[in-house]
């Protein structure tokens, strides 16, 4: 008990001044953002094998980056690294230290792990008051409200919600009370749980969000209508949007987040594009040499965590397209905006019985298998799956493939026709990304055999 008090007041220190801080001027939030950089860079010079080795190859210092487009001097940080070679990211400073392993759904076809430090995950609770402050305001309660999450088990929201409650101590009044769904669970039930338990707040992935309001205006079913719903992790269509909130009257926010960057942006009150916290995770647009792009330009998201002292992610390619809004919002907040993210777009799998599965439980089956680098899962036909997989050259294919043919069996159906096939690589579609989820409607040959 003492080490949980001790951290809820670590936690409740950092928490003093975040509602305020979006709404400060532009050149405090700069000079915050210069901080954070500096002690970042240093601290991954000294003591990250990577920056260490690369910054000195280049012939760079801490001193040569110290502010956000200094940044551009560090060579482009790819996925691919930090998920076949996390030691080489992880920070020497942190051997002995307790750490949380932050695992990624593998949504974007590349599943990885991130280690986080206690300290920083505190913080980065601590910083989710930005977004609060919105959210309390618009279901008109700062504590005690009820929470529904949608969301797959063991997800990135569930792994920092569990990791701050065993963590850490709040009284009962500060909590939320807090509902967890699992998304594999027919959107019928999904239904009924969130008309029993009438939840202030509903949280889900965008996707998800729009497959739950195609299915109730579909049934004409009865559904309790929440005071907001946020959704993250990939995109809701607008034609969902309009349902919600001119139908509806049902507020809805955004925010942009992962594991390695999780709290990027958020959607305020105003709904003019996403708010970044580039005091903590600034951002660059870049064409696909990572040269920087003008404002209004769509280009590929560079992100840098500041925030995070384990694995140290700098000028990291987030796999996302977006572009920079011009000016600032009409709500007072300094931070600037970045405009709807365009490369996260989850599917959902019909099945032979005519029900339908959201991909993210599809790919949750394939998310503890270490020795797999990148999939792709495909639907030709419905009841049908085809799984591409890129593996380590240590794999036991034929262990993996029974292990996930099981696991999506459960899934989809004992008599569900399921094709794993091992390739080299798996091509990108004609934007330049890897989408883990291929309908059949999309599918084009050419995986790299």
């Amino acid at each position: 008990m003492p080490d949980r008090i001790r951290w809820s007041a670590y936690l409740a220190m950092q928490m003093v001044g975040q509602r305020r801080f979006p709404f400060r001027p532009a050149h405090v939030i700069r000079a915050a953002q210069q901080r954070n950089l500096s002690a970042t860079v240093r601290h991954a010079y000294l003591t990250v094998p990577y920056y260490r080795e690369t910054m000195r190859r280049l012939g760079l210092t801490p001193s040569d980056i110290t502010q956000a487009d200094d940044l551009g001097k560090l060579p482009v940080l790819e996925r691919e690294l930090v998920q076949r070679d996390p030691e080489y990211l992880l920070s020497e400073s942190m051997a002995g230290r307790r750490l949380r392993s932050a695992r990624s759904s593998g949504s974007a076809g590349e599943p990885l792990t991130v280690f986080w430090d206690w300290p920083a995950s505190f913080r980065s609770a601590a910083h989710g008051e930005r977004f609060r402050t919105i959210l309390t305001a618009a279901i008109g309660r700062r504590f005690g409200y009820r929470e529904t999450l949608i969301a797959v088990p063991g997800g990135s929201t569930s792994q920092g919600a569990e990791f701050n409650q065993s963590a850490a101590w709040l009284p009962r009044w500060l909590r939320v009370d807090r509902q967890e769904i699992d998304l594999t669970e027919p959107l019928a039930e999904v239904a009924t749980r969130v008309n029993r338990f009438k939840p202030d707040v509903l949280r889900a992935n965008g996707s998800y969000v729009d497959g739950l309001v195609t299915h109730l205006r579909a049934k004409g079913a009865p559904f309790h209508r929440p005071r907001a719903i946020v959704f993250g992790g990939d995109g809701l269509s607008d034609a969902c949007r309009r349902i919600v909130t001119d139908d509806l009257g049902i507020p809805v926010f955004g925010l942009y987040q992962s594991i390695e960057a999780p709290r990027m942006g958020f959607e305020c009150e105003q709904h003019s594009g996403l708010h970044l916290n580039v005091d903590l995770y600034p951002l660059r647009i870049v064409d696909p040499e990572g040269r920087p792009l003008p404002l209004e330009a769509p280009g590929e998201v560079l992100v840098s965590n500041l925030v995070n002292r384990a694995t140290v992610l700098l000028n990291y390619r987030q796999g996302d397209r977006a572009a920079m809004n011009p000016g600032l919002c009409g709500c007072g907040r300094s931070l600037p905006l970045l405009s709807a993210v365009d490369g996260r777009s989850d599917e959902w799998f019909d099945l032979a019985d005519g029900t339908r599965l959201h991909s993210q439980v599809a790919c949750n089956a394939l998310r503890h298998e270490e020795h797999v680098w990148q999939y792709q899962l495909r639907q030709p036909v419905r009841g049908s799956l085809q799984v591409w997989l890129v593996c380590a050259e240590a794999c036991d294919r034929e262990s993996l493939a029974q292990r996930v043919r099981m696991r999506l069996m459960e899934l989809l159906g004992i008599n569900a026709n399921i094709d794993i096939q091992f390739v080299e690589t798996i091509p990108p579609d004609p934007s330049g990304k890897r989408r883990a989820v291929v309908r059949s409607d999309r599918a084009e040959d050419g995986a790299g055999r």
